[in-house]
């Protein structure tokens, strides 16, 4: 997934048209309070979302049935995460602000918390 960034002598414009991102059902912003704060640790059995950082530093740690790895984020560069992958947002500057795009509203059942479940379910399939 492209996204157009506009910008100008005046700062920065990140439009997202409707189209381009079909069924999204939640949006929230995550902002940290001190550097190397940690969030997300999780992962989501339907769930897919759009994470775009806004301000700051960050790495995301992911692992899915195909690859492991470390992801730094860039400003307009989107990360896609999609169901069963397990994310670890390190936050390396405080003030960092991450948008996140949910295809799912929010349901605490649809997490899934304890990596060890995370690890058998994907040796499983």
């Amino acid at each position: 997934m492209q996204i157009e960034i506009k910008e100008n002598e005046n700062g920065f414009l990140i439009p997202f048209y409707m189209k381009d991102i079909p069924n999204i059902k939640r949006i929230f912003v995550i902002k940290n309070k001190k550097p190397k704060d940690v969030r997300g640790n999780h992962a989501h059995k339907k769930d897919s979302q759009i994470l775009l950082l806004l301000n700051g530093i960050c790495e995301i740690e992911f692992e899915n049935k195909e690859k492991k790895g470390i992801h730094t984020m860039k400003f307009g560069v989107p990360f896609f995460s999609k169901p069963y992958e397990w994310l670890k947002i390190n936050m390396i500057e405080k003030n960092t602000i991450i948008l996140v795009l949910c295809s799912e509203e929010y349901s605490e059942e649809e997490y899934i918390r304890n990596y060890e479940q995370f690890k058998s379910f994907l040796n499983e399939n």
